[in-house]
């Protein structure tokens, strides 16, 4: 009974060790300009962009930009079946690097 109780104890002290682990998740997007055409990249409407604001900041500052997990799940899930996450927007290109850290 004792060695039950000890259990139960340390499952209630880990578990909220272990959950406030993965809310605390950071996604990020970076940007990179292309100085040569790639073949096959993402072609990026205007009116698509306004469902990434965050990937325009990346673009127009060229930084590493927090995005929050939605944007960062859509635009993963449109990436996700190219060998190299290229795309093109307004007439240029982009190696586009997803980062997820904890």
């Amino acid at each position: 009974m004792k060695k039950n109780i000890l259990a139960l104890m340390g499952i209630i002290v880990i578990m909220p060790l272990f959950f406030s682990g993965c809310i605390n998740q950071e996604y990020s997007i970076r940007a990179k300009q292309l100085s040569q055409i790639p073949t096959n990249p993402v072609n990026i409407a205007e009116t698509q962009m306004q469902s990434y604001p965050h990937l325009l900041e990346a673009i127009n500052t060229n930084t590493s930009v927090k995005t929050p997990k939605v944007e960062f799940d859509q635009l993963h899930t449109l990436l996700t079946n190219k060998t190299e996450l290229l795309i093109r927007y307004q007439d240029k290109y982009y190696e586009i690097t997803i980062i997820f850290a904890d």
